[in-house]
């Protein structure tokens, strides 16, 4: 039995008359009780695989430096279960995965149910799906709404919003003192 079931999800698709990569949706569902990887696009497995495995070898080998830990925060087992009893069943995280030496935005779609079927478990069914065109310009306008068209500095608003956010983080009671017009 194969250990990696990563697949090469990338594949040239026509777009408006250009040729670029796609990321293939990836679709596992897992049993976060035992957890083990129960099913891997659509196909139930013999063997199951344990999560953590998965995870590392499927998501976290590909995944940004930068959005590694958030990326292990938000889909381990025991943030999705106390997520699930909070009455959380949808988690989306966006983070870059690295292909063929570009990185790669993409949409982690985690949805959470009891499987009433079978064992009464909590199940996730996680699903990959490529979002790097639309990140891309949503950042894109981010930053243009953040700085002045004509100097390229950040603009009277952003500029406070990071000030405070500095204050708030190195300086703490200092804030009170110190604040801008």
């Amino acid at each position: 039995m194969r250990r990696n079931i990563r697949r090469n999800y990338w594949k040239k698709t026509a777009d408006s008359g250009c040729t670029e990569c796609r990321l293939h949706f990836l679709r596992c569902k897992i049993d976060l009780e035992t957890e083990m990887v129960v099913e891997v696009d659509g196909k139930i497995l013999k063997e199951q695989i344990p999560y953590q495995q998965y995870l590392k070898e499927n998501i976290l080998s590909v995944t940004g430096k930068e959005d590694w830990k958030n990326v292990i925060c938000q889909s381990s087992k025991e943030y999705l279960i106390d997520e699930y009893q909070k009455g959380q069943d949808v988690i989306e995280i966006q983070f870059q995965m690295q292909y063929q030496g570009t990185e790669r935005w993409v949409s982690c779609m985690i949805y959470l149910m009891t499987d009433n079927c079978r064992n009464g478990h909590i199940q996730a069914l996680m699903i990959l799906n490529d979002i790097d065109k639309r990140k891309r310009e949503e950042l894109r306008l981010k930053e243009r709404a953040e700085r002045d068209g004509l100097t390229g500095l950040y603009n009277a608003t952003t500029m406070k919003m990071k000030a405070d956010k500095f204050f708030c983080s190195h300086c703490g009671h200092w804030k009170e003192i110190i604040s801008l017009c």
